[in-house]
């Protein structure tokens, strides 16, 4: 298994220690750490980019080919439906969570998650009287049918508003939801990315923004770093497979092919009938 300056924790280490088959061990853990290699280096891009409020540092998006894509390069090949087996694996073990959003997925790992100092506390106490015995304190002074803390009552206008749950932030879920509506928004984001991502062709960063160009009011702001990296990612691959296809396999056509030559390549001479002497009298040697 490769290393990735990964540790993992105890917890992780035991829920490894349950899978009896050695190689699916090894495999699981290795695909493991990469997801969390990963979402470490994509977390150092954002920051680095001054992004780092636009993605959540607990989760990683990516689809299944672009994992395998990046995996192969220093692992041995793997299918999708292997790794399809080693997510589940990493699931039923209680490691990650995945979300899918059309073909990209969304992997959360718990290890973030967890707060190990809560969990050696929890249930440390000793129980000292009966559950069945407790009293919960109560004002036996309010009305019993006004939950004063859910409504706000206005005495004056006989009105009463209900109050947002302090657990749901209701603002803040209608500003993930805003579309973007001006390409002045979408473009500095791009700029930012072409620098982070290292884009250099001037093919890809052509393809990217006009394909931006035309759906950047289908983008909401939540996800618009999600969906300009996912762009550029498709546009390299589109650009490998374009070399791939006109240049590499043209080249080894031409330099496949044998040419011989034919007598129809060798076309004869012109000559007038003075020159046809000529040469007649020069062979007879006259």
């Amino acid at each position: 298994m490769k290393n990735y300056n990964i540790v993992f924790n105890s917890q992780e280490l035991d829920k490894f220690n349950t899978l009896e088959n050695q190689k699916n061990k090894d495999s699981v853990m290795s695909i493991y750490s990469y997801l969390l290699k990963l979402n470490n280096t994509t977390n150092a891009k954002y920051e680095k980019a001054g992004l780092s409020h636009l993605k959540e540092a607990t989760k990683l998006s990516i689809s299944m080919r672009d994992f395998i894509e990046k995996y192969k390069r220093c692992h041995p090949k793997m299918s999708i439906r292997t790794l399809k087996k080693r997510i589940d694996l990493l699931i039923e073990l209680g490691l990650i969570a995945v979300e899918k959003f059309k073909n990209s997925f969304t992997y959360s790992f718990f290890r973030y998650m967890v707060n190990e100092s809560v969990n050696k506390n929890v249930n440390t106490s000793e129980v000292v009287e009966p559950i069945e015995n407790t009293v919960l304190p109560c004002d036996d002074e309010k009305h019993k049918y006004l939950n004063s803390e859910r409504v706000s009552i206005d005495l004056d206008s006989n009105t009463c508003s209900p109050r947002t749950p302090d657990n749901f932030e209701y603002e803040n879920y209608v500003q993930d939801q805003e579309k973007v509506t001006s390409w002045e928004y979408i473009s500095p984001v791009i700029e930012k990315l072409f620098i982070t991502m290292k884009v250099k062709s001037s093919w890809i960063k052509g393809h990217v923004i006009d394909k931006l160009f035309n759906n950047y009011s289908n983008i909401t702001k939540k996800h618009a770093v999600a969906y300009v990296i996912k762009a550029i990612t498709n546009a390299r691959i589109q650009s490998k497979s374009n070399y791939k296809k006109y240049v590499i396999n043209n080249k080894t056509t031409n330099e496949g092919r044998t040419t011989y030559s034919r007598f129809n390549d060798f076309p004869q001479r012109n000559y007038t009938s003075e020159d046809l002497k000529n040469i007649e009298r020069a062979l007879l040697g006259w």
